[in-house]
């Protein structure tokens, strides 16, 4: 029991301290856009944030969450539960990009997030079999260096 505790323990403080480096790195890049952006391009990129981030909530709907849940309880079934998040995953990218293209009239930029957020699916449920086998390690080197590519294409 207490190697499970320790365990736990090094998972939670390896996901924290790339959390707290992803944040920071984060904190940099607005500060630098807000630097180097004209006003019109930073409203545009700060009005279209929320909205991203509706699309993700929605195409994703805790599925990563309930297959990371799912994958901690039930070793054994680990396909069939990936086969069906992910087509519940998909389905749900595809209704986000018919609303998408729905909407593309009003917004001309939410047509550069339909990849995004495909991806950021993908990357979620990648994250969450990860973690609910106890390798947090390969998430938070994720989580890493995701940011870093963000800071080199912005910079």
């Amino acid at each position: 029991m207490f190697t499970t505790k320790k365990k736990d323990f090094q998972t939670f403080l390896i996901l924290a301290l790339s959390t707290l480096f992803c944040k920071f790195t984060n904190l940099i890049i607005r500060i630098y856009l807000v630097k180097q952006a004209g006003n019109e391009l930073l409203g545009s990129y700060m009005m279209i944030l929320p909205i991203i981030g509706l699309f993700l909530a929605i195409s994703q709907a805790g599925i990563p969450h309930a297959f990371m849940t799912l994958i901690s309880k039930h070793k054994q079934n680990t396909i069939s539960i990936l086969k069906t998040c992910l087509f519940l995953i998909i389905i749900q990218s595809f209704f986000c990009i018919l609303l998408i293209y729905f909407f593309r009239q009003s917004m001309q930029y939410l047509k550069l997030i339909l990849p995004y957020v495909i991806l950021c699916n993908l990357s979620a449920l990648v994250r969450s079999y990860h973690v609910a086998r106890n390798k947090a390690i390969i998430p938070a080197l994720s989580n890493i260096l995701e940011e870093c590519i963000r800071m080199t294409f912005l910079m």
